[in-house]
């Protein structure tokens, strides 16, 4: 979901999803996303970062 959200975001056609307070921007130009999970060992499996601009 956090993907859609901060694609929906720099789109501007996310209104219906108006649930961060104080952490969301109007009219946002740039968003950024970050993911991570599983694990190998004691070390984390995977990392994901997502970079959006209009």
């Amino acid at each position: 979901m956090q993907h859609v959200n901060v694609i929906l975001e720099t789109r501007g056609s996310a209104a219906w999803l108006r649930q961060c307070g104080a952490r969301q921007v109007d009219d946002a130009n740039v968003a950024i996303a970050e993911n991570g999970g599983g694990l190998i060992g004691i070390e984390g499996a995977v990392a994901s970062i997502l970079i959006l601009a209009r």
